[in-house]
């Protein structure tokens, strides 16, 4: 009777993960519609599926299109990158939107913040993520999460208070 009742739960649970990705996938179609599929219209759901964390499967979808319509839009291969280790943890696909977006512009904080906190959080390499916070700050020494992330790992990771201090003044 007990497996019976831990069946029907479980079937329960699949049918409301199915539906709920059909309705995402129904929005999607329906906004790829009513957009015309126009990339900046694209790139900006995806952005709010990603942030509001809604459906990372749509989000993922949306910034692959945007991708396929702009392979050089390095907010966009930010964001994917982003989505990819903080939603799917796949590690792999994110270090290469973060490289490519660099390879476009080195000089764009919020990648190197983002890739700075794939290298501490996956590879556990201070070192490295150091060097690209330090070059997160240089590009963008107003981006107050990109310092408080940094402040934070200097703490945290390298033991380093009076630097983290600093960083924070």
């Amino acid at each position: 009777e007990s497996q019976d009742s831990s069946d029907d739960s479980n079937t329960t649970e699949m049918t409301r993960l199915i539906k709920r990705r059909l309705k995402g996938q129904e929005e999607l179609w329906e906004f790829s519609e009513e957009s015309g599929g126009d990339a900046d219209d694209l790139f900006t759901e995806a952005v709010r599926l990603h942030a509001e964390e809604q459906d990372k499967y749509a989000a993922d979808r949306m910034y692959k299109r945007v991708l396929r319509l702009q392979p050089d839009n390095v907010g966009a291969l930010c964001n994917y990158g982003s989505l990819m280790y903080q939603q799917f943890g796949d590690h792999s696909t994110a270090r290469r939107a973060f490289r490519r977006a660099l390879r476009l512009n080195p000089y764009d904080g919020t990648t190197l913040s983002n890739y700075a906190d794939l290298v501490q959080g996956a590879n556990h390499d201070y070192q490295e993520a150091q060097r690209l916070y330090e070059r997160a700050v240089a590009a963008d020494p107003l981006n107050v999460a990109t310092i408080f992330d940094y402040a934070t790992m200097r703490s945290e990771e390298l033991r380093d208070n009076e630097g983290a201090l600093k960083l924070l003044k």
